[in-house]
């Protein structure tokens, strides 16, 4: 298990500036060295702003519960 802290990430408003902020910064993967970041938000809302932003290439580990955090990888727990 991972020493890192668990950082759970809302995306607020879908219809603000809120998640291509939240998707840009988490593009870069330097970000797994210092937390475990779970997003909190709907899977459909997620892979549309993907699509609109170009970010096909950004992986993430869908979960249902925390507990199913990995740990190596950025989550989207669907709400």
């Amino acid at each position: 298990m991972s020493k890192l802290p668990v950082i759970g990430i809302s995306i607020g408003d879908l219809n603000s500036i809120a998640p291509e902020v939240v998707l840009k910064s988490l593009h870069d993967h330097r970000i797994l060295d210092y937390c475990v970041p779970v997003i909190y938000a709907s899977v459909k809302a997620i892979n549309f702003w993907k699509k609109l932003l170009n970010l096909s290439d950004l992986q993430l580990n869908y979960i249902r519960s925390i507990d199913q955090v990995n740990h190596r990888k950025i989550n989207l727990l669907n709400v």
